[in-house]
């Protein structure tokens, strides 16, 4: 389904990070929905204001806060508004069972966001990013055995676990451009993931880790 007709006021809060929003940007993106990118910095307190005003739902974020028909509606943690943002943008198996390896892929996606966060900046040890990398390589491999012989983690179309796995990889390899070269099933995954016009069209726009909204 579009984004409703009745929906307005989006707006998707977040960290001055990539790790857990990158792909929920694409996500709304791809489902033509106007929405603020709203940022709380470290450094200029935000953050820890918002936190210490208890601001958000289990005071962490992602959160994607919106009107629609009147009411205001404010969804916490990422697999819930990428869930939601997914069938505004038309990209939610409707096969029950392409579903749930689609969420499992997610769920699997985001074990990787610890390791993502050390090439955001949070951590510049080389030798803790490359321990973080090596346990990266292990959970890419098994990526890609959940895969298999399919063309996205939707099985034959993208879901919101591929723009995940993505964007995470995307980051991983600016600090190891050949992470995927002994992962061919993945490498072509991702290369497919790249050409597609939402993500294409973010990666030629996103100018530093606290991306602008579109």
């Amino acid at each position: 389904m579009p984004v409703p007709s009745d929906v307005s006021d989006v707006v998707l809060h977040y960290l001055p990070v990539r790790a857990k929003a990158e792909h929920l940007r694409v996500l709304l993106h791809h489902a033509n929905c106007t929405f603020e990118d709203k940022i709380y910095g470290f450094a200029d307190g935000a953050w820890p204001a918002a936190k210490e005003a208890h601001t958000f739902t289990f005071d962490r974020l992602p959160m994607l806060t919106f009107t629609k028909g009147g009411q205001k509606f404010a969804i916490p943690e990422g697999v819930a508004i990428s869930n939601l943002v997914s069938k505004w943008a038309g990209l939610a198996p409707a096969d029950d069972e392409e579903a749930a390896l689609a969420d499992a892929a997610y769920s699997a996606a985001g074990d990787v966001v610890k390791i993502e966060l050390i090439y955001n900046g949070f951590i510049k040890d080389k030798e803790a990013n490359d321990k973080f990398l090596a346990g990266a390589v292990t959970h890419l491999k098994h990526m890609q055995e959940l895969l298999g012989t399919n063309a996205f983690f939707g099985t034959q179309a993208l879901c919101a676990a591929d723009f995940l796995l993505f964007f995470l990889c995307d980051s991983m390899m600016a600090y190891r451009p050949e992470l995927l070269e002994d992962m061919p099933e993945l490498k072509t995954w991702f290369a497919k993931v790249r050409e597609f016009p939402a993500v294409a069209k973010y990666l030629e726009v996103r100018t530093d880790i606290a991306a602008a909204a579109w």
